[in-house]
This record gives structure tokens, sequence and C-alpha cells, in this order.
């Protein structure tokens, strides 16, 4: 949905992206006011709008991470995390659906696992100690 006038306006092509979600969100809002409380609260919108949208750097990472995951076959997924198992040691629930560190991991070690564990599918849920299959 990038409008015509950001394209002749020199806005490159992500930005526009940006600006469509955050048009989205502040649409959605809008009308869970109008729906809720009868009105549009400009001072509730804008406190709603900021807590909602992201901003643009975690937007983009968001997105990249996305589509490097889409990118990554389920054999190279599967690949990755043989290859993150044996180098921090984890240890896998029977069904496979939990991965629990057995090691105590320095906290760029634990980001850089973080991140490699996404993008096979699995995030950390500190509440089972574990990374846990994701199904978003």
């Amino acid at each position: 949905m990038i409008t015509t006038d950001a394209r002749i306006s020199g806005i490159d092509t992500e930005r526009q992206r940006y600006y469509d979600y955050l048009n989205t969100i502040y649409r959605e809002i809008s009308e869970y006011l109008k729906v809720q409380d009868g009105v549009i609260n400009a001072e509730k919108l804008q406190l709603m709008f900021d807590k909602t949208a992201s901003p643009f750097v975690y937007w983009l990472e968001s997105k990249s991470r996305e589509e490097a995951k889409k990118e990554m076959g389920d054999e190279k997924r599967m690949t990755l995390l043989k290859a993150l198992e044996a180098k921090y040691n984890l240890r896998a629930s029977e069904d496979r659906n939990r991965f629990f560190i057995t090691s105590r991991l320095e906290n760029d070690d634990f980001r850089r696992l973080s991140d490699n564990m996404r993008l096979v599918g699995y995030r950390y849920d500190a509440k089972e100690r574990a990374f846990v299959r994701d199904t978003k």
C-alpha cells in the first residue's frame, strides 16, 4: 500500500513501508477509541500510538529477521539448530519443543544464541528458563 505521494517525495521504499505500518496502527487505534469511547481523545490516541508503534530501527530489525527466517529453508534451519545445540551444549526436551541452556553464558554469547535460535524458530521464555518453539 505504498502511496504515490511518498514515491514522488523521494522517500526510500523501507521508509514508505514503515510509514504505511505507522498509518495502519494509527487508524486501528482511532477506530478502536471511536468504538470504545464514542469519541477520539487526542491525548489518549497519542499515548496509545506511542506505546504501540515500534521505532524505525526496531521495525527494520524485525523485518530483516523475518525475511532471513523466510529465506532459510528447513534443511538449513535444522543444520543451524544442531550446530547451536553442540556449540552451546543445549539439552533438548523429548519432543524437541524446548532447549535448555546447561552452562553459564556471558551476555554477548546469550544474545548471539538468542538471535540464532529466533532464526530457527525458537524464542527464550524466562518463565520456563528455556528456548521454546515459537508458534507465531
